[in-house]
């Protein structure tokens, strides 16, 4: 409910998109926008005690995928978290491309968690 009352005031299309552990529990997530052609990805995250185990590749290949299938052309990362390297963002980016299925983790599942249409 309060994921949809964020992506509702957002005035391009948004999609949450997380990664799940085979427990349950939410492990990744981001949040991507279509603007323009553009496809941006924020907020992206991993929790600490999942970092390494594919659980970013799996969010980044989901809301690259979903990204592409509204029309963008182009992707943007506009910053980098804490304690992670430009590098190693552009490098996971460059790895996942827009149709790669080998991204999801093996023990997640990758699902749109709400999206909202301008």
């Amino acid at each position: 409910e309060v994921l949809q009352t964020i992506l509702g005031t957002i005035a391009c299309e948004a999609q949450g998109v997380l990664a799940y552990h085979k427990a349950g529990l939410p492990v990744a997530a981001t949040l991507a926008v279509v603007a323009s052609g553009i496809g941006i990805y924020l907020n992206v995250v991993t929790h600490p005690s999942a970092r390494g185990m594919g659980y970013g590749r799996a969010v980044m290949a989901g809301a690259l995928n979903w990204v592409r299938a509204k029309g963008a052309t182009h992707s943007a990362l506009p910053g980098v978290a804490m304690g992670v390297s430009a590098a190693a963002i552009i490098r996971l980016v460059s790895a996942v491309g827009p149709t790669d299925s080998r991204a999801e983790a093996e023990n997640s599942t990758a699902t749109s968690a709400g999206s909202s249409e301008a």
